[in-house]
């Protein structure tokens, strides 16, 4: 009880001391015809653009013993087909970085291309979000699985992010039924055993 008391007071004194002024970003939100939900901000300066989606769903998400699937599905959602070659090539000439990110509520997946390559990131992301569930084959499920793998090897060598120190974190801090209680990448057996 002691703890929660000082975790409390603390949040308390920084929000009395570092209190900011609310932040004012200029954005357009609003929701397409199918729900999706869109938010634009747009900034003439920049010299990458991101175009993002995220879904909500992530790790607290996980069913008991299975544990690691979200972070799991993440890696093996399929990439988005450009038919084209010559839109392809272009792409790669605009394209800067991309990454995702599996967090307890949601799944974030990122692009990062210059400005003059937004259409195609757009068109990516979009083929993206509506590839044929066919494209998930054995060959990529395997590739993706070391990928994985590898994951959870190099965070077990740091205690804090490895599995048990994951778990001892998240169940001290939400009790063991919570469905925050989870380690978002499961156990080296549990990633071993998911198939197509």
């Amino acid at each position: 009880m002691k703890a929660c008391s000082i975790f409390v007071a603390f949040l308390f004194y920084s929000y009395a001391y570092c209190q900011i002024d609310e932040l004012s970003l200029a954005y357009e939100r609003y929701t397409l015809p199918n729900g999706l939900e869109v938010v634009l901000q747009s900034d003439s300066s920049a010299k990458t653009t991101s175009v993002e989606f995220w879904i909500k769903s992530g790790t607290s998400m996980d069913k008991p013993g299975q544990y690691g699937f979200q972070h799991f599905f993440e890696h093996v959602l399929p990439t988005s087909p450009m038919d084209s070659v010559k839109r392809r090539k272009l792409f790669k000439e605009f394209y800067d970085n991309s990454n995702a990110q599996v967090k307890k509520d949601f799944s974030r997946f990122y692009l990062e291309v210059k400005p003059k390559g937004l259409e195609l990131a757009l068109e990516w992301t979009s083929g993206r979000l509506k590839a044929d569930p066919e494209r998930i084959t054995e060959k990529r499920v395997e590739h993706e699985r070391k990928r994985v793998l590898a994951e959870i090897k190099r965070n077990a060598i740091y205690p804090k992010w490895s599995a048990k120190g994951s778990l001892i974190l998240y169940e001290g801090t939400f009790g063991k039924v919570h469905p925050y209680a989870a380690y978002g990448y499961g156990t080296i057996a549990k990633n071993e055993q998911f198939s197509i």
